[in-house]
């Protein structure tokens, strides 16, 4: 790949160099990486630091055109840039994904002290279960046999209604 600039033209008040240029090639067009990768060893700056605005491609030849933004720091392009909705997404996920693993990680310590404190109250848990399965059952049988019986006589009620209301 073969990078040649154009025009090359510094922003002070965005803290950025604003590149245009040419690429010839041999096989397909090369990657935006790609391009800043080359930029980045031309220029002498961190890869981070590089934005590739466009890339023209000529139909039937080897040539492209592209225009890049080389920012003075990460900090400046992360400033001055706008994010777009997937990259937005993708960082929200990676949020909500961080949060995640430490909640697990809080249950897991909490799991660890529980058990830890548990073999000193087994014997009281061990009856505590034992009547509270006692209780539960008659409790459980008494809503099978008492359950509710829903009324039919209700909604023809309703449909007479408005039969009288169109008569008067």
């Amino acid at each position: 790949m073969n990078l040649e600039v154009t025009n090359e033209t510094e922003v002070k008040l965005l803290s950025r160099k604003e590149i245009s240029g040419t690429l010839s090639y041999e096989k397909s067009t090369p990657s935006k990486n790609d391009i800043a990768k080359a930029l980045s060893e031309k220029y002498k700056v961190d890869i981070s630091q590089i934005l590739i605005i466009k890339i023209s491609n000529h139909i039937g030849f080897t040539k492209s055109k592209f225009s890049a933004y080389i920012y003075d720091s990460k900090e400046m392009l992360d400033k001055i840039t706008k994010k777009g909705k997937k990259l937005l997404e993708k960082e929200k996920k990676a949020e909500e994904e961080k949060k995640a693993k430490v909640e697990e990680a809080k249950a897991a310590a909490e799991a660890k002290k529980a058990e830890k404190e548990a073999p000193k109250e087994e014997p009281a848990a061990e009856e505590k279960p034992a009547e509270a399965k006692e209780e539960e059952k008659p409790a459980a049988e008494a809503p099978e046999k008492e359950a509710p019986v829903e009324e039919k006589k209700a909604e023809p009620a309703s449909k007479e209604k408005p039969k009288e209301e169109k008569g008067e």
